[in-house]
């Protein structure tokens, strides 16, 4: 869901007309329609402008969000960042994980080496032995 789309359902959500929001926001009618048409490129400010009349944060525009997500933007950071640490900590663990997993193989393939490397050298005294 893009920005625009974004910008329709939270009017929506709210039950807000858009020539209501286009008065609070200082736009005509169309110049509003526009933006959630996606007919013309949204400058930062006017975002933000947007973003507070809907008292969110800026940011929360801009994400991808599907149309649950979206219904869900006006929670606090700490949601998000609650809802997300879990995903963060499962994704951390199993990479550990998979550096430990990494670090046993390359301590094992150091020790074939070394073994290859006395290996060669017990060879190579017994061919000068000879």
């Amino acid at each position: 869901m893009d920005v625009r789309e974004k910008i329709r359902q939270l009017r929506v959500i709210k039950k807000i007309p858009q020539k209501v929001i286009a008065g609070d926001l200082n736009l005509s009618l169309t110049g509003y329609r526009k933006i959630e048409n996606g007919e013309v490129d949204i400058s930062l400010s006017r975002l933000k402008q947007i973003a507070d009349y809907f008292k969110i944060e800026t940011w929360k525009l801009l994400l991808e969000l599907d149309e649950e997500t979206t219904g869900k933007l006006e929670e606090p950071i700490e949601t998000y960042m609650k809802e997300n640490e879990q995903r963060i900590t499962a994704l951390s663990q199993s990479y550990e994980k998979r550096l430990i997993e990494k670090d046993r193989e390359i301590s094992r393939l150091i020790e074939l080496l070394e073994d290859c490397s006395k290996d060669k050298n017990i060879w190579k005294e017994k061919a000068l032995d000879k």
